[in-house]
């Protein structure tokens, strides 16, 4: 095995400096700019080529073969400022930025190779000519090229992440389980900290799961990237997840492991699973029309043939809509959107039917069914209104919790205007009773009744009224509360009253308090008052939903698909939904600091 050789500051005096190859140092003449090999770096072969080659210059001094060296530095693609070396970095740097294009639209990243660069080349030629087609076509776009770089940005984005968690110091996870279009089991996290100015959500990995997907099975994924990645238990505040039995298992679920952890976390169930439980029981009554809905509606839909009749009659007739909905228990939204769509389409589908000789056309005759279904369609518009508003980004504990206890107010209202006779509540129930002479509330008013009173059941008991707003009223209306009004617990902690008395009578706090978010407003007041400003921050890291991974998992089903079915997604899922974004100039330079590109 050959010694390794290292080159030294005096064989400039023989006329050779130094050329990195690939990690290798090599000896380079500064006069005819020959590359010897790696074994050659000895002085008396460096003398050799001068005085084979260059026997005139075998007598000049050291000052000399500097001028020289610096000659040859000034053409080599070493240095930064050579027209070639720039024309690599820029290229380098297009790739990257065509790369984050692709993961943020969800895009194969054959896309590159096979869309984007001819495209590109397709309009420079055009408008530019033939000089900016060479400089675009420098531009590495491949297959492997795009996932490099994918994944060197999401590695990016990670290390930014943990580092914003870690100077946090506390932080809040988001998970569900779901299987992909490969039937693997992909598990998604998201983590809430604190950032530098606000409350801070972003993706944190997306993981497969090799076999089982109990409970010790997940937390022993979130075990290991915790572990990997430097964090701590104890700096877990807060779990969200779905009520599946490996996710809140009371002895085998993921958040009982993570309790024998960490015994001070807290534990939440998603606050849209929970109003999605408390909105599914109905009377018999009340689902059998919800059932006849649905064979209307597969009757229409599930044959080609009807589906394409029923679409060319409605646009003959210059209807607002030419096709139903089909109805789809898993998603939240559809019950709702699946009785309106066919109340809109009432006179449609009952002469649709009536042509058909269906067994169910009578029933979009009938007054009392009639008034079920606007009834149903009036209640699930409104559940469904506060299932959206409990739905995006940023949503804290306390602002949904506030949103269903305005709900629950209204469940008991609407039970009291109903007893009394009272529709106008119920907007398209009112609008039938008015329109039709044979229709009377009378007929379904016990129906009424008996569904909002087990709505009102159903809500308590899934989503019970907790003493978070009256314990925490403070950190909504800082300005409003007594600092002696605190809660026992509250007042215990130390300088908690002195510094929401310094808060109230800060007035640019009062300023901007009115024009801030929670998060933003909390985040800054933490600065100045370490105490008050933590515990607000503490209440405001909490997740409510699962909502993120809902939206996680419909971005897994735009990536991984029956065409790219064996992609591993973490990479693209969090270039594609991460809010930190990838120093892309950073990892440009490293590139080229490497010698790749």
């Amino acid at each position: 095995m050959s010694r390794k050789r290292v080159y030294k500051e005096e064989f400039l005096g023989t006329g050779f400096t130094c050329l990195i190859d690939h990690g290798t140092e090599k000896p380079q003449c500064v006069v005819c700019g020959e590359v010897l090999s790696h074994e050659s770096l000895k002085e008396n072969k460096l003398k050799r080529h001068l005085q084979g080659k260059h026997p005139a210059l075998a007598g000049k001094d050291l000052e000399y073969f500097k001028r020289k060296e610096e000659q040859l530095k000034r053409q080599r693609l070493d240095n930064p400022r050579h027209t070639g070396v720039y024309s690599v970095q820029q290229a380098t740097l297009a790739s990257y930025l065509v790369a984050k294009r692709i993961a943020k639209c969800m895009q194969p990243h054959t896309i590159g190779e096979k869309l984007v660069k001819p495209a590109a080349l397709d309009m420079v030629s055009t408008i530019l000519g033939d000089a900016a087609v060479k400089k675009i076509q420098t531009i590495p776009l491949s297959d492997n090229t795009i996932n490099r770089r994918i994944q060197e940005m999401s590695g990016d984005i990670k290390e930014q992440v943990v580092a914003a968690i870690k100077e946090s110091g506390k932080f809040s996870l988001q998970l569900d389980e779901s299987t992909d279009v490969s039937d693997d089991a992909q598990l998604l996290v998201y983590v809430r900290y604190q950032g530098k100015s606000d409350i801070e959500e972003n993706f944190l990995f997306c993981k497969r799961l090799e076999t089982t997907t109990t409970g010790e099975d997940l937390f022993k994924l979130v075990d290991n990237f915790i572990k990997e990645e430097g964090l701590k238990w104890d700096q877990c505040y807060s779990v969200c997840s779905d009520g599946a039995p490996a996710m809140l298992g009371a002895r085998q679920g993921f958040t009982a492991r993570v309790k024998q952890v960490n015994p001070t976390v807290i534990v939440t169930h998603c606050l849209l699973h929970r109003e999605n439980l408390a909105s599914r029981k109905m009377s018999l009554e009340l689902n059998t029309v919800i059932e006849d809905v649905i064979q209307i509606v597969n009757f229409v839909k599930s044959s080609a043939l009807n589906s394409r009749l029923f679409s060319q009659m409605c646009s003959d007739m210059g209807s607002e809509y030419e096709h139903l909905l089909y109805y789809s228990s898993v998603r939240w939204l559809s019950r709702g959107k699946v009785l309106q769509r066919l109340l809109d389409m009432r006179a449609e589908v009952e002469i649709f039917l009536h042509e058909k000789k269906h067994a169910l056309a009578a029933r979009l005759t009938e007054p009392r069914w009639l008034l079920k279904l606007a009834y149903l369609t009036d209640i699930f518009s409104e559940l469904n209104s506060l299932n959206v508003s409990m739905q995006g980004k940023d949503e804290t504990l306390i602002s949904v919790s506030q949103k269903l206890k305005a709900f629950k107010a209204k469940l008991r209202l609407w039970k009291g205007k109903i007893e009394l006779g009272k529709t106008a509540s119920f907007p398209l129930m009112n609008l039938f009773l008015e329109d039709e002479e044979d229709a009377s509330l009378l007929d379904v008013q016990s129906v009424i009744l008996g569904h909002l009173e087990k709505l009102i059941e159903e809500f308590d008991k899934y989503i019970p009224d907790g003493e978070l707003h009256e314990k925490y009223k403070w950190l909504c209306r800082p300005f409003d509360v007594q600092a002696e009004d605190l809660s026992e617990e509250e007042s215990s902690i130390q300088n908690l009253q002195e510094e929401l008395i310094e808060v109230q009578h800060d007035k640019t706090l009062r300023f901007n308090f009115e024009r801030q978010t929670l998060g933003v407003f909390w985040t800054a007041v933490k600065k100045e008052k370490p105490v008050l400003g933590c515990e607000a921050v503490k209440m405001l890291l909490p997740f409510a939903t699962t909502y993120l991974c809902e939206s996680g998992f419909a971005a897994l089903t735009a990536i991984k698909t029956r065409y790219r079915n064996r992609l591993q997604p973490e990479h693209d899922l969090r270039v594609a939904l991460s809010k930190t974004e990838p120093r892309i100039e950073k990892l440009s330079n490293m590139i080229q600091a490497q010698g790749s590109h």
